[in-house]
Parts: structure tokens; C-alpha cells; sequence
């Protein structure tokens, strides 16, 4: 079923400005002005919560980057072959698009990074929920789409980056609280 739904996913639209746009969406680089700019919008937005919200936003990327990026992955090398990505656990089926990832696929960390900035985003401007909800699909389309993810490998970083913008939100609250 995975393979069927990322196989579907990855040849559609296929050769139009959608495989340009779905590139440019898992661009790094995208995902940093996408923080900027959010972070700066909402910090601005928030003027009475502001110390809670870029602390938030602050506790969000540590804990993606400390428990995902640095921890797991140097400390468990052996993870990458856990679960190969679509395109090169099937390359007759599936085109890969933009970068060349070989680590595993197993989970989405652009998923779980867009979930973790918009979920601190939706518990402090609780009224943009259906444009975090649209950018998090569109990352999750480009992710298949890109032959880089299967579906699995998306809800389970979807599911990850909220749990780390809750942590977030709560330590930081619990922080500003005691000071």
C-alpha cells in the first residue's frame, strides 16, 4: 500500500510545474525562510506572549535537532539502512526529484520540522490552523512526490514534529512561569 500510494504521488503531475514547486517546497533552504519568516511574523503578532513564543520556537528546533539530527542519527549510524527510500528501494518505479538523499526515509524529518514550527504556531494563533494545515500537506506531497518518503514515513514525522512543538510549548510556558 505504501508503494502504491507514494507510486501514484511521485508520477503525478509529473513533468510539470508541479515537480519545480515540489522541489522548491523540500528545498533546506525553504525550510529556513520558512522559519524566519515565521518565527518573525508570530513573535510580532504575540507582543504580550513573546518571551513564551521564541522560547517555544527555540525549544522546538533544539529538540529536532538534538534528538533526531544529533542523537539518533550519528549515535545509530546503523538507522539509514532501516528503510531505503522509495527511489532507491525501487528505482524502476519511482523518479527521484531534487537532492539525492540516502539516509533512511524512516522517519520524515522535513515533516517532522514544519510540524514542530507550526504546531508552537496553532497552540499561540490558534485561528491559523487551516494555513499550518495547508503547508504541512503541501510538505507532505512534495516529500512523496520527490519519490523521497513513503506515506508512513510522513505521518510518523507529521506526528514527531507535534509532539516536539507541544514539548516545546510546555517547557517554555513552564519556564516563563517560574521566572
Amino acid at each position: 500500500m505504501d508503494l502504491s500510494i507514494v507510486h501514484y504521488i511521485n508520477h503525478l503531475w509529473e513533468g510539470t510545474i508541479v515537480d519545480t514547486l515540489s522541489l522548491i517546497i523540500s528545498l533546506k533552504l525553504f525550510l529556513a525562510l520558512l522559519w524566519v519568516v515565521v518565527v518573525v511574523l508570530v513573535t510580532w503578532k504575540c507582543k504580550k506572549n513573546r518571551k513564551i513564543v521564541l522560547l517555544a520556537f527555540l525549544f522546538s528546533i533544539l529538540l529536532f535537532f538534538v534528538i533526531w539530527e544529533w542523537w539518533f542519527k550519528m549515535s545509530f549510524p546503523y538507522i539509514r539502512w532501516l528503510r531505503l527510500r522509495p527511489y532507491l528501494a525501487h528505482p524502476d518505479l519511482i523518479h527521484p526529484i531534487g537532492n539525492l538523499y540516502t539516509d533512511t526515509s524512516f522517519p520524515s524529518s522535513h515533516m517532522a520540522n514544519v510540524l514542530a514550527l507550526f504546531t508552537v504556531v496553532v497552540c499561540f494563533i490558534p485561528r491559523v490552523w487551516p494555513i499550518a494545515l495547508w503547508f504541512a500537506v503541501m510538505m507532505a506531497f512534495s516529500r512523496m512526490h520527490n519519490g523521497m518518503h513513503y506515506p508512513t514515513d510522513v505521518i510518523v514525522g507529521a506526528l514527531r514534529g507535534i509532539l516536539y512543538g507541544l514539548v516545546a510549548v510546555w517547557l517554555a510556558k513552564k519556564i516563563i512561569r517560574k521566572i
